[in-house]
């Protein structure tokens, strides 16, 4: 994922999480057939996907400088990790 998004930048386009989340999660199938049945990396994909779907978007009405904005952010994150590992 880290590479896709240092790819990003050199190339100049915008980086797109959900995209990055599945290549890796290919990746690592490839590598290791097994992983799909392990608890362990099937948590930490749900975990992420439930961050970046819960969490607020910042848009250019909504700055982020107050702090319940960042309180905001961390308690959705937050639920989101919870309710995906649920």
């Amino acid at each position: 994922m880290a590479l896709l998004l240092l790819g990003s930048f050199a190339a100049g386009r915008r980086y797109d999480f959900p995209t990055s989340l599945a290549l890796s999660a290919l990746v690592l199938s490839l590598l290791d057939s097994k992983i799909v049945f392990e608890l362990g990396p099937q948590l930490t994909y749900a975990c992420c996907l439930g961050v970046y779907l819960t969490a607020p978007r910042p848009g250019p009405e909504r700055p982020r400088k107050q702090p319940w904005e960042v309180l905001s952010f961390v308690c959705r994150a937050t639920f989101g990790a919870w309710l995906f590992a649920s």
